[in-house]
């Protein structure tokens, strides 16, 4: 499948732009670009990133970037590692990613109410694509394209899953 394929939001169907906008905020095309490199790369089922350390909060129109730009994305080197989860960890600690907000540390909130999250876990375009529209990850890291039907019951939540993120 071509890249460009992965750019359709999953539950609208709705082209979306290649952007790093609001890694702390929401997934990102960009985010889920770089956790599918690596996960390729890898060999994983998965792969997570931390949003924060994508740092340049731009829309690339054209679709593509430079390789200048993919460096001021990711300025620092990210130190990767595999490491296997059950699908319930992999679900839950991305879940929690995306709620919590640490105590005694400001977070921006925007116009529309969405909170800063500075642990915003960014996922690969297969997870993505097969979160349920709830977005509750209870789909599979390594579904391929038409399975987006699928339920929970479909998998089993002590399934064990390799996952690429970073060591911190």
């Amino acid at each position: 499948a071509m890249l460009s394929e992965h750019f359709v939001d999953p539950s609208t169907g709705r082209d979306l732009p290649l952007s790093s906008e609001h890694t702390r905020y929401e997934q990102t095309t960009v985010g889920a670009f770089f956790c599918t490199a690596i996960k390729s790369e890898l060999g994983t089922d998965c792969c997570i990133i931390n949003g924060a350390p994508i740092k340049a909060n731009i829309t690339y129109v054209n679709g593509t970037m430079s390789y200048d730009e993919i460096r001021s994305e990711l300025p620092f080197p990210l130190k990767m590692i595999v490491v296997e989860m059950t699908r319930k960890q992999l679900r839950d600690a991305i879940g929690f990613s995306r709620t919590y907000v640490e105590n005694g540390k400001p977070s921006a909130v925007m116009e529309d109410g969405r909170v800063e999250r500075r642990g915003y876990l960014q996922v690969d375009f297969d997870y993505w694509k097969n979160m349920k529209e709830e977005e509750d990850m209870d789909i599979s890291c390594n579904g391929a394209a038409g399975d987006d039907k699928l339920s929970k019951d479909d998998h089993d939540d002590e399934d064990i899953l390799t996952v690429a993120m970073p060591r911190n």
